[in-house]
């Protein structure tokens, strides 16, 4: 697990200390991508892009989250640039 270090080579712990990282901010990504979605007349009202869905990427042993795949949808690019800005996981 990446809890243990014993018998690990500095890559092995490095990418343990990434897939830490990625995981302690899942919460966070997910209440962002919830409130993403969420507007009406007081809340949210500048939002101009949706996520869709979002799913963590595994490594090929399926031990390790290495990435993040998100379906926005947004009339312009610049909009989901600018939504993508202020998700914890990018900051």
């Amino acid at each position: 697990d990446g809890e243990s270090n014993e018998g690990q080579s500095d890559v092995d712990k490095v990418l343990w200390h990434m897939h830490d990282e990625r995981v302690a901010l899942t919460e966070d990504h997910v209440l962002w991508a919830r409130k993403q979605n969420l507007y009406n007349e007081t809340f949210n009202t500048e939002s101009m892009a949706d996520i869709l869905w979002s799913h963590q990427i595994l490594s090929s042993d399926l031990q390790r989250a290495i990435g993040h795949v998100m379906c926005i949808d947004s009339p312009t690019l610049a909009d989901c640039r600018e939504a993508l800005s202020r998700d914890p996981i990018i900051r």
